[in-house]
């Protein structure tokens, strides 16, 4: 307690600033320490991984000179400098850290001696296969492969390590009991006995690699359960040749034991363990690939996972320092802003000053409660303004009502009384003071007015004619509910409309005149396309009303010269304010029929651009027939109908006048 006791006194003396400061570094250590965990953790992984993957590369340089052993050129192995230089290499790297220095001597003494031109000991094979498998054992566990956490590079540890150096062991084995038994039958004939024990063995060798074989594909299973896609697409192709090269050497081996064609099959045998080796040396090199392929991964991975937890504490780090900055405003920004406050209050005496700050620690709650000490203050004074606002209020709106210009009256509800009119309201009340309403709407209007009012309490642009003036007017009323003088109340302002209404009659008026006129008439805009037609027009063309709306004039057209009619009213327009002229209109069927056409333009105002075109078409149909009788009668003979003298004279001057220039 007295340790604890003395800790609190040392911070009590401490300032708010190094306080915060002092929680910013514990903070900041904490975060340090446990982001050092973190990546000394992930460092150990990544050494344990590298360590992996010497191993791998060891196995590699092994493998690569053990299968040189067995895989023959003629008479000489595939050995060569290439190979023991590999291994040197490996071991002067990785001797020392994987303890295999006299395994790697021997091994590579053995593979010397081996690679000398001329020597073929068997003996020698049979000591560098024992001391391959035993060094390969020997780097699989203290290279940490054997330990490996993954099961997909485990499982393929397992058969680059293990599997692939036990087939070799069972493989080259078979062989050299063959080999060995037909050389022996060679030198003496063979008893029942020697037979039968031939036979035992021989089933003993394929047994033995049927166990292997079992035991390689137990292990891609279990490579390819646990890996990637990519893995087994990798290994798939190998571990399918390797299977059927090794049932292959099987099935030969079970034949010549049960079929006893020791020396007939030999070189067939020969055949399929030449293959069978090529197939391990090519699946040993896939699987050390595959396998490096998986350690590096993880290395990437945990260097990933490392620059994320690296990234993560930083973050925080930011996160801590951004909370200590916030904490450090939260209590200084409103302490300084309490004491600005009350330095301007005390300064200027204004009460309605506030200091602006909330929340609900003890800093709130004096912010809290300096506020309302300004506001005790300060509220007769508000209150005392408030009173004499809302008189200057009272009195401005009634001024206000008074100056509009529209009608507004304000009637009692239900009672309808005149609570309030201003100067124009005067003529539409008449001197009323109680229910105008019952003089001045019909009793159905007047109906429907208050139940649209009662339903919403508002009313707008309702159009009535009102009989309470000193004659009727048309009017359109809005109304609102309200409360004057404390009672129920209805604001109604009257608009009037008797321009308005008597346009509208005007209207009505020049659209049954339009309607009602045996002259087609057209109305256009400034492009000449049709915006409306009357009904005399539709019976002259057959065209229905909205057939016609939005077309070119030239669409009811019979063009006849090469300039269009639009184009002709166009250039007309320019100097002009009509153009007229006969043409041919276009029925609805295509025929045609002729017409006067007088085309007028409306301007916007005095002298401006054309705004629409007004047409008056004259079916001239009658007219032209007579006017054709009228011709015909004037060179034929009534009652015969032949040509006359007129159009024989007529024919004679023209014959006289082309006679010089045809020759006849």
């Amino acid at each position: 307690m007295a340790i604890v006791q003395r800790i609190s006194g040392w911070l009590g003396r401490l300032s708010v600033g190094r306080k915060l400061m002092l929680i910013y570094l514990l903070d900041l250590s904490a975060v340090i320490y446990v982001s050092g965990i973190l990546i000394h953790e992930k460092f150990l992984a990544i050494d344990f991984t590298r360590k992996e993957t010497v191993g791998s590369a060891y196995t590699a340089a092994a493998s690569d000179a053990l299968m040189a052993v067995f895989l023959q050129q003629g008479e000489l192995p595939l050995l060569g400098p290439a190979h023991l230089q590999a291994l040197s290499a490996v071991r002067q790297s990785h001797d020392e850290v994987l303890k295999t220095g006299d395994q790697g001597a021997a091994f590579a003494a053995t593979l010397e001696r081996l690679s000398t031109p001329g020597t073929s000991d068997a003996a020698a094979r049979d000591a560098v296969l024992r001391q391959g498998r035993e060094l390969l054992t020997t780097v699989g566990n203290q290279s940490n492969l054997i330990l490996d956490p993954d099961l997909d590079s485990y499982y393929v540890m397992s058969l680059v390590v293990l599997r692939f150096p036990e087939m070799l062991q069972v493989v080259h084995d078979t062989r050299s009991f063959v080999e060995a038994q037909t050389q022996s039958r060679a030198r003496s004939a063979t008893t029942a006995a020697q037979a039968s024990s031939r036979t035992a063995e021989l089933l003993t060798l394929a047994g033995r690699l049927e166990a292997v074989s079992r035991g390689v594909e137990a292990d891609y299973g279990q490579a390819f359960v646990a890996g990637s896609p990519e893995l087994q697409r990798t290994l798939r192709t190998s571990r399918e040749t390797l299977r059927d090269s090794a049932q292959r050497f099987q099935a030969l081996v079970q034949a010549m034991a049960a079929e006893g064609t020791l020396e007939r099959d030999r070189a067939a045998l020969q055949v399929e363990y030449h293959l069978l080796l090529e197939n391990l040396r090519q699946t040993w090199q896939v699987g050390i690939r595959a396998l490096d392929g998986l350690l590096d991964k993880r290395v990437d991975g945990l260097y990933a996972r490392m620059w994320l937890h690296l990234g993560t504490a930083l973050a925080l780090l930011a996160c801590i320092l951004s909370l200590v900055y916030l904490v450090a405003r939260q209590i200084a920004k409103p302490l300084g802003h309490l004491a600005n406050v009350a330095d301007e209050v005390r300064r200027s005496g204004d009460h309605n000053l506030r200091a602006d700050w909330n929340s609900r620690d003890e800093i709130g709650r004096l912010v809290t409660a300096f506020n309302e000490m300004l506001a005790q203050l300060d509220r007769e004074r508000v209150l005392q303004q408030e009173l004499a606002a809302s008189a200057r209020a009272a009195a401005a709106q009634r001024e206000l009502v008074e100056a509009f210009p529209i009608p507004m009256v304000v009637t009692s509800v239900p009672e309808h009384e005149v609570l309030h009119a201003n100067a124009p309201a005067s003529p539409w009340l008449n001197g009323r003071s109680s229910d105008p309403w019952r003089e001045g709407l019909e009793p159905g209007v007047r109906a429907r007015f208050f139940q649209r009012l009662a339903d919403s309490g508002v009313v707008d642009e309702f159009e009535v004619r009102w009989k309470g003036g000193a004659e009727p007017s048309w009017a359109v009323l809005s109304a609102r509910r309200l409360q004057f003088q404390g009672r129920d109340a209805v604001l109604t302002a009257f608009t009037p409309i008797n321009v308005l209404k008597l346009m509208e009659q005007r209207l009505e008026l020049w659209a049954k005149v339009f309607e009602a006129s045996s002259e087609g008439i057209i109305i256009m805009n400034a492009e000449q396309q049709i915006i409306s037609v009357n009904k005399a027009f539709c019976r002259s063309t057959h065209y229905d009303f909205y057939e016609v709306i939005g077309e070119d004039l030239g669409f009811l057209l019979e063009e006849a010269g090469a300039e269009p009619l639009s184009v002709q009213i166009q250039r007309t327009m320019l100097d002009k304010e009509s153009w007229q002229g006969e043409v041919r209109f276009r029925r609805r069927s295509g025929e045609t029929y002729p017409a006067w056409l007088m085309v007028s333009a409306v301007r916007e105002g005095k002298g401006g651009a054309v705004a629409n075109h007004i047409g008056i078409a004259i079916d001239i149909t009658d007219r032209k027939l007579n006017e054709e009788r009228i011709q015909f009668l004037a060179h034929h003979d009534v009652l015969t109908e032949l040509p006359n003298r007129s159009l024989c004279v007529q024919r004679l001057q023209a014959a006289l006048a082309q006679a010089p220039i045809t020759g006849e």
